[in-house]
């Protein structure tokens, strides 16, 4: 069963990153938050579908895993920093569930709270992924509306 997790994880994430990367390229300013969302979502989707961040990137940059899974919180931050001031507090709450459970999902990864089974991980990677993607289907949805509306 994890199989099928994994692959409805990954399937979420190339989603997100389809949709934001549609976004920034019909949108006519504004493309930053749109692609940094695209780029971070389908390199996690190949990380997740291919294990890179466990097994080939520690090997081959040298680094520990967790300097990896750091960078994508550095990333993630960046965007709820970007989201936050084009939409504000309330239109950024969206995000925060996804922010959460993609966190809970780091904890079990690391069995920071003790130990944990890949099904806790996976299914809270698989929660965290839906609102992602929820979340940014709905953002271009509203951008690309907003932007066809506009004149010129």
């Amino acid at each position: 069963m994890a199989g099928g997790v994994t692959w409805l994880t990954v399937s979420l994430l190339v989603a997100a990153g389809a949709v934001a990367l549609q976004t920034a390229l019909t949108l006519r300013s504004g493309r930053m938050l749109p692609l940094l969302v695209a780029s971070l979502s389908l390199f996690m989707a190949t990380d997740d579908q291919f294990m890179l961040h466990e097994r080939a990137l520690p090997h081959v940059l040298g680094v520990p895993e967790a300097a990896i899974v750091a960078v994508y919180a550095i990333v993630g931050a960046c965007i709820m920093v970007l989201t936050l001031r084009e939409l504000g507090p309330r239109g950024a709450a969206g995000l925060w569930p996804s922010l959460c459970f993609m966190g809970l999902a780091v904890v079990a990864d690391f069995e920071l709270l003790g130990e944990s089974s890949y099904a806790t991980e996976d299914l809270l990677k698989l929660a965290g992924f839906a609102s992602w993607t929820t979340f940014w289907f709905q953002y271009g949805r509203a951008r690309i509306r907003l932007n066809l509306a506009a004149p010129g």
